[in-house]
């Protein structure tokens, strides 16, 4: 099932009202009973009480768009396993290690690092195994996931 534009923009509306910001918008199962799983996040981290708040305004917003529809909507973090999609996300996650596959690197292989810091134009990473520091501009970056400690 495709998300309509304007269904879209209604659900950036309604997400940017509480100051976060989709990462992304996903629709699976079937038609009769699509299931919408809508992924915010912020600067400040998103909490159970605004996945809540902006899952309360977004059931009116898919009321309208799915009158009598069976959907599941659901709202959350993106997790650690998604990527990081915006420059800003990479700040919450100094200290932490990450996996990034670089743009250009021999046949854009993995790159395991602890982020050092980051700037307005990309990262800096402490690579494993005693690589020393790198840095990485965010156009180069196609993807970027936090490792788990554990």
């Amino acid at each position: 099932m495709n998300i309509s534009e304007n269904l879209k923009h209604n659900i950036r509306e309604s997400v940017g009202r509480h100051d976060a910001t989709i990462v992304e918008i996903a629709c699976r199962g079937e038609s009769r009973a699509p299931v919408f799983d809508i992924f915010i996040d912020n600067e400040q981290g998103v909490t159970l009480d605004l996945c809540r708040e902006v899952s309360k305004e977004l059931q009116g917003i898919f009321e309208k768009e799915f009158p009598g529809s069976n959907y599941r909507l659901t709202v959350s973090s993106p997790g650690l396993d998604r990527p990081m999609v915006y420059p800003w996300q990479f700040r919450k996650h100094i200290g932490r290690m990450l996996e990034i596959i670089p743009a250009g690197e021999a046949g854009n292989e993995n790159v395991t690092g602890r982020l050092m810091s980051v700037s307005e134009t990309g990262v800096v990473l402490q690579l494993s195994a005693g690589g020393g520091d790198k840095s990485y501009a965010f156009e180069t970056i196609l993807s970027a996931t936090v490792r788990p400690p554990w």
